[in-house]
């Protein structure tokens, strides 16, 4: 009997009490599900970029040959360190999250930002060796705009899901109302 109860409590969409709108959990779940893969994902990542496999074996290898960024591997291998620091924070994020832990939102948002930090210093790195060589960015490489619009939809992605948890916040409680 308790098993139904909890259910329905938990497939109960939150009611604002102010506005009386009512907020479901559907973006909740479906993002607890992609935080698992994507800690998986960030490991492997940083795995790669530390032994300068895939597409991080390009940028090192660039740095190294122009002679203009010859510590382009402490480089590499701090972004393999941040996307190695990702993939538990994930994972951590996604337990808070199901869980329904009062910071597990808070978690999510240092993820997201840890995530977001390797890719820019990576993207930076990028423009720096190009430059200096006075190369273009060859597009199927490396695109300015393409790094310019994804951190600012990063930015946009991390509002969004702020406000999403800040309208479900009555539910992060160290717990799911069912188990207080």
């Amino acid at each position: 009997m308790e098993s139904n109860n909890s259910k329905n409590i938990k497939d109960m969409p939150y009611v604002d009490p102010e506005s009386k709108k009512k907020y479901g959990m559907k973006w909740h779940r479906f993002l607890c599900v992609v935080l698992c893969i994507t800690a998986i994902l960030e490991i492997v990542a940083g795995v790669m970029c530390i032994l300068g496999k895939g597409e991080y074996s390009e940028l090192y290898s660039m740095g190294l040959e122009s002679g203009v960024f010859t510590s382009v591997k402490l480089v590499v291998c701090i972004v393999g360190a941040l996307r190695i620091l990702s993939g538990p924070l994930a994972f951590v994020a996604r337990q808070k999250l199901a869980k329904f832990k009062k910071n597990g939102p808070l978690f999510f948002y240092i993820y997201l930002i840890v995530s977001g930090a390797a890719s820019i210093v990576y993207d930076s790195v990028a423009i720096i060796i190009f430059r200096r060589i006075n190369m273009e960015f060859p597009a199927e490489f490396f695109s300015v705009k393409e790094g310019v619009v994804g951190i600012i939809a990063g930015v946009v992605y991390i509002l969004l899901n702020m406000l999403y948890y800040h309208n479900r916040k009555v539910y992060f409680v160290n717990g799911r109302p069912e188990d207080n």
